[in-house]
């Protein structure tokens, strides 16, 4: 979900930049110029998933959720300038969690998953400004303690105030068993941020399968499994979240959306410097061209998707004919992150323009 930016203060990313990517035989000269020469991405059309009763619907409430989350967002500070705001304004958050729930009519839930999205494409262009590994998991281990212990957070730091605001509204809502689960998830988010943080530091791509791993996680679709619950009637038992088929669809769904991500930023990744990148992984461990890892990086796609088609044909039965039901749901809402994700793609202003890295020197402000 979200796009990535690099300091150019930054010694790991100055380490990294295409002409001394090159030099060190991670790029291909011919791949320097096309970067170097060109910031502007080329328009890149990805396949869908098809098949989904749900593609290109839309929650009625999807302008109601974008502009509220844009208030939420200036009341925890973590847009404070015009221009941060426009920004956020042109990532339509708000639509495209209306397009993974489009049917949904609880809107205090639904507002809710809007607004954790938004903290979560703002934390993740934040922490690539970081500079190293050790300070991100310092500063990771900060917000856990407001999240997971309720520590007071400091009135300065726009993140921890995001992370106690949602913890409090989460609490009220008094799911059974949700919240340590919502936690264990975030935590398991926070060492995958780390672990690319460990890459981005020494300028060195991963190699794919590590990344490959790393990026399930990052791309964020757990935990908007999770904030189904709040937002959705379908009701699956632990033993039906936990079978091998159940978890390779939402493996799958991560997959899918991870790589169309990584498809949209290749470019202006590389331009920047940044080396978590499944385009970048491959020209260096395949020593492919740009063109030609692009290229491989949408067979991946299409193969996911081929996969998560006959997942979804396949779906095991429980011996229960509610619970078949209930897991035939949860599969199509599977499915509307895959489509929701693919619409707003072509509408979010995170890829249709190259945008410059904003800095971490404004009063330690963090946005967009």
């Amino acid at each position: 979900m979200a796009s990535k930016y690099a300091r150019s203060t930054d010694k790991a990313s100055q380490a990294s930049t295409p002409s001394r990517m090159a030099a060190r035989g991670y790029l291909r000269n011919d791949d320097v110029k096309h970067v170097e020469s060109r910031p502007v991405r080329r328009r890149i059309r990805l396949a869908s998933l098809g098949g989904s009763p749900y593609l290109s619907a839309v929650n009625p409430a999807a302008d109601e959720l974008h502009t509220k989350t844009i208030q939420w967002a200036q009341a925890m500070g973590l847009v404070r300038k015009p221009e941060h705001t426009k920004k956020l304004d042109d990532s339509q958050v708000g639509h495209l969690v209306a397009r993974v729930f489009p049917k949904t009519t609880n809107l205090g839930g639904l507002q809710l998953a809007v607004d954790w999205t938004t903290l979560f494409c703002c934390l993740d262009d934040w922490l690539e400004q970081i500079h190293g590994a050790v300070l991100t998991a310092a500063y990771l281990r900060s917000l856990l303690k407001v999240f997971r212990d309720g520590e007071t957070p400091r009135l300065s730091d726009p993140f921890a105030q995001g992370f106690f605001d949602l913890r409090e509204r989460m609490l009220a809502l008094k799911v059974p068993n949700w919240i340590p689960r919502f936690i264990a998830c975030i935590e398991r988010l926070f060492d995958a941020f780390v672990d690319e943080a460990k890459y981005r530091t020494i300028g060195v791509t991963p190699e794919f399968a590590s990344y490959r791993q790393i990026r399930q996680i990052t791309v964020g679709l757990y935990s908007g499994f999770l904030l189904r619950e709040l937002t959705d009637t379908v009701v699956l038992s632990p033993e039906v979240l936990a079978h091998d088929h159940v978890r390779a669809l939402e493996r799958t769904a991560s997959d899918i959306v991870g790589l169309a991500n990584d498809i949209l930023t290749a470019e202006k990744e590389m331009g920047a410097g940044e080396v978590n990148n499944t385009v970048l992984v491959l020209m260096q461990e395949d020593h492919l061209s740009f063109d030609q890892a692009m290229a491989r990086t949408h067979q991946l796609y299409e193969a996911e998707l081929r996969d998560f088609r006959r997942l979804k044909e396949e779906l095991p039965s429980f011996g229960d004919a509610e619970t078949d039901e209930q897991l035939r749901r949860y599969a199509d809402f599977l499915s509307t992150f895959i489509t929701g994700h693919h619409d707003w793609a072509a509408r979010t202003g995170r890829y249709t323009a190259v945008q410059a890295p904003i800095s971490g020197d404004d009063d330690e402000e963090a946005a967009l």
